[in-house]
């Protein structure tokens, strides 16, 4: 298997065998792939959005809608409005239950690889398997909160409270530096799918890129 990325650290390219995927990207969300030279206004798969949410996946002719929870898209119907499939996953990734037909957008959002298992978290994978992500986080980490300072936990392992949208913890700079935490990360995370808010009627968890 071989991954191309840009400087952003987005995914561009991925070879699997005799396969060869394109992703053409809005931000941090993959739009359109192509498959094996698919002609420029022909996609083999586009992605319908609303604000962060997945919302329908248009591929071959035919439009799959999805339907999510604050964690995953857990079922899927096609136009006539039938269920095609559903998904569920574990608090850290692991897969759950799939009935039918499902999405490889799985776990926050991530994409799964069918290759590896592993999520790409857009920075860095994360793998479902361990519940951490595979590289450190790039961002530091803080001596006043203790459990910043492993750069491999997913979301503080707070995994029943929080839900981290891309693989920066930018809640923990959040939760530190109040309004003025955005001057302190990277410009490729200053992105309207990276904001963080609380929910007001589940204060205590931090849910990002909503």
């Amino acid at each position: 298997m071989t991954y191309t990325y840009d400087g952003a650290g987005l995914q561009l390219k991925k070879v699997a065998g005799g396969t060869t995927t394109r992703y053409i990207f809005s931000g941090t969300k993959v739009v359109a792939e192509y498959v094996n030279g698919a002609a420029v206004g022909s996609p083999t798969r586009e992605y319908i959005y609303s604000g962060a949410a997945l919302l329908a996946t248009l591929e071959g002719g035919a439009t799959t809608f999805h339907h999510q929870d604050h964690l995953l898209v857990r079922v899927n119907t096609n136009s006539s409005g039938n269920e095609a499939g559903q998904q569920g996953n574990f608090p850290f990734g692991e897969p759950w239950y799939t009935t039918s037909s499902t999405t490889k957008w799985r776990f926050t959002s991530y994409e799964r690889d069918s290759e590896s298992a592993n999520d790409y978290a857009i920075f860095r994978y994360h793998s479902n398997r361990l519940g951490r992500f595979m590289t450190p986080d790039p961002l530091a980490s803080s001596v006043a909160d203790p459990q910043s300072l492993n750069r491999y936990a997913y979301v503080l392992n707070k995994n029943c409270k929080c839900a981290q949208r891309i693989c920066l913890n930018v809640g923990v700079q959040a939760k530190n530096l109040g309004t003025k935490w955005e001057q302190n990360l990277p410009n490729t995370v200053l992105d309207r799918e990276a904001r963080c808010r609380k929910e007001h009627d589940e204060p205590n968890r931090l849910i990002l890129g909503f």
